[in-house]
């Protein structure tokens, strides 16, 4: 891995009397290091990447230097294993095009790598290189040029009977957008998707119906899986917010949950509703808001924890094995396929089921087409809008619970009338 940095050389005037401004590069294998020129020079000694403001034409000079620095940036990501004396070989070549890339491989594949290192999302990165590898795999001499409306259908036929139509479908939208990204930055003009939709499938609508939720709400859980179970509540009492987000939450500034959605960027404020509160209280992080990053590194190891126990809420009966010891638990589910992902369509369905006007549960769910209006461009949409919706479902939810209740057995109650049942 190289890594790069600006360097003016203060040892030693250029020919204008200016002082000479460098890109260093530092291999990390060899633990060796080059200077690469940038052409450019500076009167003052500086560090960074941006000319000082005092500096005649800083903007242009900053902009200069920046493009050498993609450059660089580029062919060290194209040639990961070349040596310094070769890297310097390729980025001379390459800028003797202006910014554009020459002396270098054209393979596609070698820009959807470029693309990929501007992305900071890990699972936005996990889907490019699904999608670079499968690339390789059909076609690894492709280029913007041979990538034609043929290519994508070949492409899709190879790929049918070992992938879902959703999933190519994903695959060819990557595909699409390093098309898109490579015609903004003139390395390419040839665009084959004018010719070809992608196809895709309707997925399975992920909502619970108001009696599953109650009953999710209302399970006797055990310890180890109410945890799982009280914060997919609260990301339904916050609206859906994906699980993600709400983990890296550390604040609840005025006892509203406001955020900028991973995904998207958007900013979120809502209302924190008391039954909210009450699992955030119990939930309390050190870090976070939350607990459970205290005990997870990575996210993802939460989130496959968190949707594996989801799927196994319901009775549950211990069996005997081959053996006939007590080891095997067997699950019968309330939804065998609930994950996270299934509040934020649950909310949306009760949502309309109780007539809330379409624009609010787009605007709450932070859908783009609710913001396109000229009025919104000198409107702020009345969040109070949203808070209200909220406690309509919210309500609706548990108006169930003013009726008299009998407490239900708990899990380890319900297993040991099993044991019992079966040693008598």
């Amino acid at each position: 891995m190289k890594k790069t940095s600006v360097y003016v050389d203060g040892r030693r005037k250029a020919a204008n009397g200016e002082y000479s401004v460098y890109i260093r590069v530092f291999d990390e294998l060899t633990k060796k290091a080059c200077k690469i020129s940038t052409g450019l020079t500076s009167p003052v000694l500086f560090s960074g990447r941006e000319f000082p403001r005092s500096v005649r034409n800083a903007d242009f000079l900053t902009t200069r230097l920046n493009d050498v620095c993609r450059v660089v940036l580029e062919v060290s990501i194209i040639h990961p294993n070349c040596s310094l004396k070769e890297l310097k070989v390729y980025v001379d070549d390459a800028l003797g095009r202006d910014r554009s890339i020459r002396g270098v491989p054209k393979l596609f594949t070698d820009y959807l790598k470029i693309f990929m290192a501007t992305k900071t999302n890990p699972s936005t990165k996990s889907l490019y290189n699904q999608t670079l590898k499968k690339v390789l795999e059909y076609d690894e001499a492709a280029t913007f040029e041979t990538i034609t409306p043929e290519w994508l259908y070949g492409y899709e036929r190879y790929f049918r009977q070992t992938m879902t139509v959703n999933g190519l479908a994903i695959s060819m939208r990557n595909i699409r957008a390093v098309f898109n990204w490579a015609i903004t930055n003139e390395y390419t003009t040839f665009y084959p998707f004018r010719k070809y939709k992608i196809k895709r499938e309707q997925t399975r609508k992920r909502s619970l119906s108001i009696e599953k939720l109650r009953q999710i709400r209302d399970y006797p859980c055990d310890d180890w899986m109410a945890e799982y179970r009280d914060i997919f509540m609260l990301q339904f009492y916050l609206i859906g917010i994906n699980i993600s987000d709400l983990l890296l939450l550390k604040e609840l500034p005025d006892g509203r949950c406001v955020y900028h959605r991973k995904k998207t960027g958007r900013l979120y404020d809502i209302a924190v509703p008391p039954e909210a509160m009450e699992i955030i209280e119990k939930y309390r992080g050190k870090k976070y808001l939350l607990c459970p990053l205290d005990r997870y590194a990575a996210i993802a190891d939460y989130i496959h924890h968190i949707n594996d126990a989801l799927k196994k809420i319901g009775p549950v009966k211990i069996v005997r094995d081959k053996v006939g010891l007590l080891r095997k638990y067997q699950y019968e589910p309330i939804e065998p396929d609930l994950s996270t992902y299934w509040t934020r369509h649950t909310w949306a369905t009760i949502a309309a089921s109780l007539d809330i006007p379409k624009e609010t549960i787009g605007k709450a769910l932070g859908h783009s087409e609710w913001d396109s209006t000229t009025t919104d461009i000198y409107i702020a949409f009345d969040n109070r809008k949203i808070d209200e919706a909220n406690r309509k479902v919210i309500d609706y939810l548990n108006s169930d619970l003013k009726k008299s209740k009998v407490p239900p057995k708990k899990d380890n109650e319900q297993g040991s009338a099993i044991i019992l049942k079966m040693f008598g």
